[in-house]
């Protein structure tokens, strides 16, 4: 999580907005030297946790708050107060640990790509080439999927989805 809360706020820190005030970073090559090390830091963040950190993560999530949430509607008569009570608490704590953490992890991309334009914009057109050829930082897992601002929503409905299943098989 530090990863992400970095590189969003410095995302942002370097947006067009921001760049208005500070004259240290405003120069092209400054700025794609800026890029290029939070690009090095993305990269060695991704290899780290994309083939084992991530998958675990999102199953642990997924599996944890779908069983959680199964046992609340399902075992409501078969399990002791003070036991069945915990179910309920760990399903509330899934869903409000899971909100910020994947909207975040989502919202590298956007920024990224909101600096690029605010870069491009102060920039004369020779640099322009430069930023559209640079890709935006994004936070993968595997090879393929990219967490993006609405991967929240994906997670909760595929949790939706399991306990139904699991409800209805039961």
């Amino acid at each position: 999580m530090i990863h992400t809360f970095f590189c969003n706020h410095w995302m942002q820190h370097f947006n067009h907005k921001n760049l208005m005030h500070a004259t240290l970073c405003v120069h092209p090559q400054k700025l794609l030297n800026i890029f290029t090390s939070f690009k090095r830091l993305n990269n060695g963040f991704i290899h780290c946790t994309s083939s084992l950190l991530m998958p675990v993560y999102k199953i642990f999530f997924v599996f944890g708050h779908s069983l959680s949430l199964f046992v609340t509607i399902k075992c409501h008569n078969q399990i002791p107060l003070p036991q069945y009570l915990l179910f309920p608490v760990l399903s509330l704590t899934f869903t409000i640990v899971e909100g910020p953490i994947f909207t975040t992890m989502g919202q590298i991309r956007s920024n990224s790509k909101d600096s690029f334009k605010s870069w491009e914009y102060q920039t004369s057109k020779g640099w322009t080439k430069a930023f559209k050829s640079l890709q935006p930082l994004q936070l993968r897992v595997g090879s393929v999927y990219v967490i993006q601002k609405y991967t929240y929503l994906v997670v909760v409905l595929s949790v939706s989805n399991l306990t139904i299943n699991a409800l209805l098989i039961n």
